[in-house]
């Protein structure tokens, strides 16, 4: 299982492979797609995704997609070609079948010398690099790390550091920390509740994608 929030991901999934998208609300809220899901989710396979989100682009890693290719448009030609490579070679042939599928304005942007090369482009970017060596015998010699560097990082951005100390330094989680706030500190005025406290809700593990 992989757990990210990165959405070129979901071309890794496989019947072996599941994804778990982390988005706002943590664990919890958030879908674990297999192959069905991300077909349900999204309208194409594992396999398409890269193709699909390379038509479309994406804007958080700042890369543009072919205008007027959004996600529906893009399930739509990928399901009729079944790969943006197929699309791309009917274009070249004339572009006939694309033209019954997603109409004469549409054709006419992806016929172009740019659309094609952003797609190329976009695909290449995407594709994750199955070749990267990982050195364990150094990651293993990193780890333990010192806790005093750990611990003024995560408090320069009010992180709690319990989970931090106990995974990076090895520090038990059990053993008393150092307060991460200030104890001198007062609030300015009291604040009165108006409303009775809403009744606390146990967290459920969110089994479908909505």
């Amino acid at each position: 299982m992989l757990a990210t929030s990165d959405r070129d991901a979901f071309a890794l999934i496989d019947n072996t492979t599941r994804v778990l998208r982390l988005i706002n609300g943590g664990v919890g809220a958030s879908p674990m797609l297999t192959p069905e899901r991300l077909k349900l989710l999204t309208g194409v396979t594992p396999q398409q995704y890269r193709d699909l989100a390379a038509l479309r682009g994406d804007p958080s890693d700042n890369l543009p997609g072919i205008r007027g290719i959004g996600k529906v448009v893009g399930a739509r030609l990928l399901a009729e070609f079944g790969s943006g490579q197929a699309l791309f070679d009917d274009l070249d042939a004339g572009g006939e079948r694309c033209r019954a599928c997603a109409g004469p304005a549409i054709t006419a942007r992806l016929s172009t010398d740019e659309a094609r090369e952003r797609w190329e482009f976009n695909r290449r970017v995407m594709t994750p690099r199955p070749d990267v060596t990982v050195d364990t015998e150094v990651l293993e010699t990193c780890i333990p790390l010192s806790a005093d560097p750990i611990r003024q990082g995560f408090r320069a951005y009010e992180l709690g550091t319990r989970t931090a100390l106990s995974v990076l330094c090895g520090e038990d989680p059990s053993t008393p920390q150092p307060a991460d706030s200030d104890p001198s500190w007062q609030p300015t005025r009291q604040f009165v509740r108006r409303f009775p406290p809403l009744p606390r809700k146990e967290p459920v593990l969110q089994e479908t994608l909505f």
